[in-house]
């Protein structure tokens, strides 16, 4: 009969080292189990292989568990010949290796409203030439401002093989928080002449720089200079310093911080008057085109005394019915500047023409002499002319023929007429032109 090989098994053990330790391997190894061994026989030893370099120092934790295979069982008392064998893998971990902080302290810090904290000193531990830093993170007592606080370190590492390693957490003594710096300003503003600002606590008119971690101001103290505050405040004197103090509320604490107080500026800006009523005036020529405005001031404030100078233009100088006219009226006072006035619109109004008069020049002649008549005469004074205008000539006719040689002394004096003024600069249109008389007075033989 046959007798057939009985079945054994033979399990690598599992096992554990630190991060740089080294595994022995290769034969020889009692690093292991069996089951199925018959009438008290005992395996001496098996061949041990570890996967991917696990047994050397470098092996790292990330990698791990790293494969164990037994194979090659020998020695003892059992006959390999006897069992069929079945060899099962076992695993070999790496557990970090513990590093300390050599010198650790904790940094003061200025007031950012968070309790973290910064530590420092140098990694102890490191091996394998692996490049790792220390990540210097704690947490202070509190997160205001003091002196002696305690910091609890809670330290990490970072690194290509930073896993491989266990950190102990430093005691790093105490450190202080010192107040941040804080820049309250305030807001500029601007008012128009005869209105109020409010002023004191509870403003929301500024602007913070420097709040830590999302804080808040509810509130600041506002005063304003030289009561620019003040409905009788006025642009001369503007612009009026706003100095901001005493901020308060919100989420922040003044502890923690070292408040800089920075004015600003409130403008007063003019008050607009209208011109209630606004009408030209009609006027009778002159040449230019200046108007007269008329109209009451509306909007004046505080008791101002404010007179109207209501000036404006024609659009043409010549006479004329609805010419328009263009407002350039301004406003006087000792506190004029603090308005601003709003012309009028749609305004117009009539120059109606100037009296002139042209007057015939009194001549003389000896009896049988003649006398030009007709258009072209120079012989005539005017009076009414406007803006240094001149006529060029008039019409002249001399009543009864005393114009002719033939008008005798006996008959005079004979009446001159002048008429049709033209030439010159002046437009006749622009004038209601009276003519008056002169005289051809006695003449001689």
């Amino acid at each position: 009969a046959n007798i057939t090989g009985s079945v054994l098994t033979i399990t690598a053990n599992n096992q554990s080292k630190t991060y740089g330790a080294t595994v022995t391997t290769g034969a020889g190894s009692t690093q292991f189990t069996s089951s199925g061994l018959k009438n008290g026989e005992t395996i001496g030893s098996v061949t041990i292989a570890i996967a991917n370099g696990g047994a050397t120092a470098t092996a790292t934790v990330a990698n791990s568990p790293y494969t164990i295979t037994p194979s090659a069982a020998t020695g003892g008392t059992f006959n390999a010949a006897n069992y069929s064998i079945t060899y099962n893998t076992g695993n070999l971990t790496v557990n970090p290796k513990t590093v300390t902080v050599s010198g650790a302290t904790a940094s003061d810090k200025t007031y950012d409203g968070t309790t973290a904290a910064t530590i420092k000193g140098t990694l102890s531990g490191i091996i394998n030439s692996d490049v790792i830093t220390l990540v210097g993170t704690g947490n202070f007592s509190q997160a205001n401002v003091g002196n002696n606080l305690t910091v609890t370190a809670n330290c990490s590492l970072n690194g290509a093989n930073a896993s491989s390693y266990t950190l102990t957490q430093p005691s790093v003594g105490n450190a202080k928080i010192t107040a941040g710096s804080l820049t309250v300003n305030a807001n500029d503003q601007s008012k128009i002449y005869g209105s109020t600002v409010t002023t004191g606590a509870g403003s929301a008119q500024f602007t913070a720089i420097g709040l830590q971690n999302g804080e808040t101001i509810g509130s600041v103290t506002i005063s304003i200079a030289n009561s620019g505050a003040l409905a009788t405040a006025t642009v001369a004197s503007s612009p009026y310093t706003i100095t901001p103090s005493a901020a308060t509320g919100g989420t922040f604490s003044s502890s923690n911080y070292s408040i800089t107080y920075t004015t600003g500026q409130l403008t007063v800006n003019p008050k607009t008057l209208t011109i209630s009523n606004a009408a030209a005036s009609n006027k009778v020529y002159d040449g230019n085109t200046s108007a007269t405005i008329t109209g009451t001031l509306s909007g004046v404030v505080n008791g101002d005394v404010i007179a109207l100078s209501g000036t404006g233009t024609f659009a043409t100088a010549n006479a004329g019915t609805g010419i328009a006219v263009t407002s350039t009226s301004t406003i006087s006072g000792a506190n004029a500047t603090s308005y601003t006035l709003t012309q009028p619109t749609g305004l117009t109004a009539d120059i109606t023409g100037s009296t002139l008069t042209i007057t015939a020049s009194n001549q003389s002649k000896t009896y049988g002499s003649t006398v030009a008549t007709g258009a072209g005469s120079t012989q005539f004074t005017a009076s009414g002319l406007k803006n240094g205008e001149t006529v060029g000539s008039v019409t002249i006719v001399i009543s009864n023929n005393g114009d002719a040689a033939t008008a005798t002394v006996a008959n005079s004096p004979y009446t001159i007429t002048p008429s049709a003024a033209t030439g010159g600069t002046f437009n006749a249109a622009n004038y209601t032109i009276i003519y008056n008389t002169g005289k051809i007075g006695r003449a001689h033989v």
